[in-house]
């Protein structure tokens, strides 16, 4: 059996590995998480040992989750803001042009001009929209009614109570 040292050392070495594969551009590969099992599995360390520290693997996992759902709410929002303010100065640029009578407009190295819209549909009634011409239906379930129902015994068509499962729970 190692000493203490050694097993510390495996999982550095390990966790090493780990943040390059994940700090990478590439997508984590099925054959990144067999070796992942696999070297997990060849340290030489109690299972109570390995449970802990993937735990506290995880956490560091958690912890980016959470920076890149962060980061991606900052770039919506910022792609938001940039997309009206596009869209703000297109429609200055309309109104300024309609405003003064104008179609067409030299400005320095661009031309400017208002051209028509091509046709388009308005549908104010759907309900009278006649069937041929409605080209998607979505059937939602309440699962949530549904299981409450199950649960209480009822019967229903086409549904069944899944079998349950087990989860991890880190406290």
């Amino acid at each position: 059996m190692p000493n203490l040292y050694q097993v510390a050392e495996q999982y550095r070495q390990f966790y090493n590995y780990m943040d390059e594969v994940l700090s990478s551009d590439e997508d984590f590969t099925e054959e990144d998480l067999q070796l992942y099992f696999e070297t997990l599995e060849s340290i030489e360390d109690n299972l109570e040992q390995k449970l802990e520290n993937t735990i506290k693997f995880l956490r560091n996992i958690e912890g980016d989750i959470e920076a890149f759902k962060k980061e991606k709410q900052r770039l919506e929002r910022k792609q938001r803001y940039l997309q009206n303010t596009y869209d703000r100065l297109k429609q200055w640029m309309k109104d300024s042009l309609e405003l003064n009578g104008i179609d067409k407009m030299n400005a320095g190295n661009f031309k400017v001009r208002l051209q028509k819209n091509n046709p388009s549909v308005e549908v104010y009634d759907v309900e009278k929209v006649p069937k041929q011409y409605v080209t998607k239906t979505e059937i939602h379930v309440d699962k949530k009614l549904l299981l409450t129902e199950l649960k209480e015994g009822k019967q229903i068509d086409g549904v069944q109570l899944a079998p349950e499962g087990k989860h991890i729970r880190i406290s």
